[in-house]
């Protein structure tokens, strides 16, 4: 089975002045289906694209090991 992990350390993420999470500490280490459930504009697609690598945390640490899938709910 291939190692998959995902880690964030302090995560921040900060756009223009509006902070949008601190001090996330996320560690997912086994492969699975995970949800991730919030508010409206609480950051759930923000992390999930800083996990994707397609933004970036603006403190903190991020380390994934292996190939992070992800589904869009619109791939148009």
């Amino acid at each position: 089975m291939n190692n998959i992990s995902v880690k964030i350390n302090k995560g921040q993420k900060v756009f223009n002045d509006a902070l949008i999470f601190a001090d996330l500490n996320l560690k997912i280490d086994h492969p699975g289906l995970y949800i991730i459930t919030g508010k409206s504009g609480c950051g759930k697609s923000t992390l999930l694209n800083i996990i994707a690598g397609f933004e970036k945390l603006t403190d903190g640490h991020l380390k994934t090991v292996g190939k992070v899938t992800m589904i869009f709910q619109n791939y148009e």
